[in-house]
């Protein structure tokens, strides 16, 4: 039986009848991440408060730290990766350091800061989890679509051409390189896409929602964009042949680049700002000022930037912090918002007369 809601207008009551006495599914989400706000934002603050004393402000150290941090990281990881390639499936080694890095990062970051403002939480700690779980709702389904879509064209090719065209005899070390490489081409373009068509940009605005950079929330993507995205990046490879384990060392990869292309620390990467998707050039790619961030599209390189002039690295300023989505008011930072912001384009109030807008349309700088 339905409930009645009682509507004042103009001094009288007006009976809803299709208003229904159970809460729906988005009122029930909505309280949910209310009630993980509450519990995320305490238990942050605790551990901020535990974590004070790490603070490296100068000396020695910090610049050890500063400098040696990343080639000490790839070396670790992914080395060590590939010596557990021989004693465990490569998904499960690469899933491993992704899961591994979160709190040694989370340690580093209170112990290097880039913005002390960026260790306290933005009221994003919880979508970012949820962001996560949903991530892993997802995988399943997106390797139904791969396997048994995808594979049908593998096996075109293999009768087309007899062979694989991946050149599987390589060292698996160069295989991975390839891999990123190859792979980083098409992520390419998707990303510059989803910077240039708005019906990309509603999707892809879920990502820049954040106002801040940490090492968790490189993983805030829209689930259509990320089933999108992974298609896209996997179909080539599929095609190509490559096998699990060079896949599984550029997922390897990516994730160590990943954790340092969003964390929050001051380290200093010199020429590897040139070749990888850095913090520092990653910065900039989140500015709310389109002229700024409409570059540096590269996922785990930035090669195909340098190749098709979008590379974005200013010497004379650092990049601002006051990154998020620009050219809107009152965009969601929570879950259900989020994930309801491209189907709700329309609601958003018109840009700021002094905000240039960003997303689809603008000139990128070079």
């Amino acid at each position: 039986m339905m409930a009645v809601e009682s509507l004042p207008v103009a001094g009288f009551e007006v009976i809803n009848p299709h208003r229904s006495s159970h809460p729906s599914l988005f009122e029930k989400a909505t309280v949910l991440d209310s009630v993980a706000s509450s519990g995320f934002r305490r238990l942050e603050v605790m551990l901020s408060e535990k974590l004070a004393p790490l603070r490296i402000k100068h000396g020695r150290s910090r610049q050890l730290l500063r400098y040696g941090l990343f080639p000490a990281s790839m070396l670790l990881f992914i080395g060590g990766g590939l010596a557990l390639f021989d004693y465990f499936e490569g998904e499960q080694v690469a899933l491993f350091v992704f899961f591994a890095t979160i709190p040694l990062f989370f340690l580093l970051e209170h112990m290097l800061p880039w913005q002390e403002d960026w260790l306290r939480s933005h009221k994003d700690v919880r979508t970012d989890v949820l962001m996560l779980v949903m991530s892993a709702l997802l995988g399943p389904v997106s390797d139904y679509i791969l396997r048994f879509s995808l594979l049908i064209f593998a096996g075109w090719l293999g009768v087309q051409y007899g062979v694989g065209l991946w050149p599987s005899e390589w060292p698996l070390l160069a295989q991975g390189i390839l891999a990123v490489i190859v792979g980083d081409f098409f992520r390419y373009w998707f990303h510059r896409l989803s910077h240039e068509h708005e019906l990309l940009w509603r999707l892809h605005a879920t990502h820049h929602s954040s106002t801040r950079l940490y090492f968790f929330n490189g993983i805030r993507i829209h689930p259509v964009e990320s089933i999108l995205t992974g298609i896209i990046e996997a179909l080539p490879f599929v095609l190509l042949g490559a096998p699990p384990e060079a896949l599984a060392l550029k997922f390897l990869i990516g994730r160590v680049i990943g954790r340092f292309q969003h964390c929050n620390l001051d380290v200093a990467m010199g020429p590897f700002d040139y070749i990888f998707s850095s913090p520092k050039n990653h910065r900039w790619h989140h500015s709310k000022d389109p002229r700024e961030g409409n570059n540096n599209y590269g996922g785990d390189t930035v090669l195909w930037d340098h190749v098709f002039s979008t590379f974005y690295l200013p010497k004379d300023r650092e990049p601002t912090p006051d990154i998020g989505v620009g050219g809107v008011r009152d965009f969601p930072q929570d879950f259900v918002g989020l994930m309801l912001s491209p189907f709700r384009w329309s609601q958003y109030q018109p840009p700021l007369p002094d905000a240039p807008e960003q997303g689809p349309g603008q000139d990128i700088a070079t």
